[in-house]
Order: structure tokens, then C-alpha cells, then sequence
């Protein structure tokens, strides 16, 4: 598999892994799930690359991209709100957070093609190509939230399954949440 087919790989693996997170129930548990799957496919990008992963830069580079931007902040807030808030702030957060790991994902990427590290980037041009894939990564959430082709849909789940796990394992999701969230997935009919 070229260099280029991987690097979209781990960018959609950690987009449909992301948007899994942002549907914990729990108010700014979600979004720290998120980040932890961005960092993960930040890293993941960086091993592909071959680059040495600076983690303060890196670390910093994420948080100056995503930030805690209001709309994230918001949608998980909405959670709090008994039946219809947690419904519309998870549909909300769903997508965004895909959109917004899509987003980060193909700036890495984009950095790492171009000059193979993280030195002396500029943070402004790399804000503004952040906010033009975010567009691109809505488009994609909502694929992958609504997928056709059956196979590829098997395969998402497990990854989701898998990475559901790895969260509960790492004690961000309680093995109830791991329950409620996996259930869906698990019932296909």
C-alpha cells in the first residue's frame, strides 16, 4: 500500500474512531475522548511518515487547530439537557468531531508531505487549511454515519468496537457506557 493509501487509512480509521467518542453520553468526557484519538492518529501519521513526534509541539499544534472551539463545547454541553439535548448534542457532536479529526488529520499529513516536521510551521496558513477540510470531513462523518456498502460498514464497526474497548480499557468510558454504546453497533437489524 502506497505511502499516500496509508495515511488516508489512519485518517478515516480515526474519523469513524472519533466520532464513536464524541457519543458518550457524558458532558466534556466526550471531547477529552476525541483529543485522545486525535493524538493517537497524529502520532500514527507521524509513524507513517517517518517522523520523529515532537510532543510539545505536536500537542501544541493540535490544541492551536482545534482549540476548544465553541461549537464542540457547545454541542457537548447540549448533552447535559435531559432526552432532547443529549440526542441533538450527540447528532451534533457526531459530526463534528469527524469533520473537525478529518480536518487535523489531513493538516498533519499535509505537513508531513510537505517538510517532514513540525519545525517552524506557520499556524495561521495551517488554521486556515484546517477550516477548509473541516467542510470536506462533514461530508465524510455524514458517509460514514449513513454507509451503503454493507462490507465496508462490517469493518467500521469492529474498528469502532475495537477502539470503544481501548477507551474503556484506558478508563475514559465506564463499561456501562462501553455497553450502551457498542449495543448499536453490534445490533445490525
Amino acid at each position: 500500500m502506497s505511502l499516500a493509501t496509508e495515511a488516508e487509512s489512519i485518517i478515516t480509521n480515526h474519523v469513524g474512531y472519533a466520532m464513536a467518542a464524541a457519543a458518550i453520553p457524558v458532558p466534556l468526557a466526550d471531547i477529552a475522548a476525541v483529543t485522545l484519538v486525535q493524538l493517537d492518529m497524529v502520532k500514527a501519521l507521524s509513524s507513517e511518515f517517518d517522523v520523529d513526534y515532537d510532543e510539545s509541539r505536536g500537542n501544541a499544534l493540535l490544541a492551536s487547530l482545534v482549540g476548544a472551539s465553541a461549537a464542540r463545547l457547545g454541542a457537548s454541553a447540549f448533552k447535559a439537557i435531559p432526552v432532547a439535548g443529549s440526542l441533538i448534542g450527540a447528532a451534533a457532536q457526531i459530526v463534528l468531531s469527524g469533520a473537525s479529526t478529518y480536518a487535523v488529520g489531513q493538516v498533519f499529513r499535509g505537513v508531513y508531505e510537505d517538510r517532514g516536521t513540525l519545525r517552524s510551521v506557520d499556524t495561521d496558513l495551517l488554521r486556515d487549511r484546517y477550516d477548509e477540510y473541516v467542510a470536506k470531513g462533514r461530508q465524510l462523518a455524514r458517509n460514514l454515519r449513513n454507509p451503503v456498502n454493507r462490507e465496508e460498514t462490517l469493518d467500521q464497526i469492529s474498528q469502532s468496537l475495537e477502539r470503544l474497548d481501548r477507551l474503556r480499557r484506558a478508563g475514559v468510558i465506564t463499561d456501562d457506557e462501553f455497553e450502551r454504546l457498542s449495543a448499536p453497533l453490534i445490533d445490525l437489524d
